[in-house]
């Protein structure tokens, strides 16, 4: 990645069960040929989980790749499994879902970087506005 960090869309992992953003900074990183300049890279999506996890809500994920090669408007679809929890049948139209739309819900489109960094800086800056974040990652209502 520190060769070709300019070449990589977006890295897109699972596993995790809980969907996040991460990023790198050079910070500390090793034998960089000019340790004085400073760049965030190595932009991480994580999905979140197809498969229920520790009382999450299993999501689905989606993302466009512009013409010019840069990940944006990511959008997460969240089943409630708590309205099913104690039926022995759900009807596709009784089921409940959450609909995070990354740019509309926290003012976050562009998934490069530095808009990852900068995202973050939001979140250090509202400790409510993180909650809810945390919340609505983990495919639950927030305002409940």
């Amino acid at each position: 990645m520190r060769n070709y960090h300019e070449q990589v869309v977006i890295e897109v992992v699972g596993h995790d069960h809980y969907a996040d953003l991460r990023y790198h900074s050079s910070n500390n990183v090793i034998d960089l040929p000019d340790p004085a300049t400073k760049f965030d890279f190595h932009n991480i999506f994580v999905a979140p989980g197809v498969t229920p996890y520790d009382k999450s809500n299993p999501g689905v994920s989606m993302f466009e790749v512009t013409d010019t090669g840069s990940a944006k408007s990511l959008r997460m679809e969240f089943l409630n499994l708590q309205s099913t929890i104690g039926k022995s049948s759900v009807s596709y139209s009784d089921l409940e879902f959450l609909s995070v739309n990354m740019a509309t819900d926290f003012n976050l489109d562009a998934l490069d970087a530095a808009s990852l960094a900068a995202f973050r800086k939001v979140l250090e800056a509202d400790e409510a506005y993180t909650l809810d974040y945390l919340v609505t990652k983990l495919g639950f209502n927030p305002d409940v």
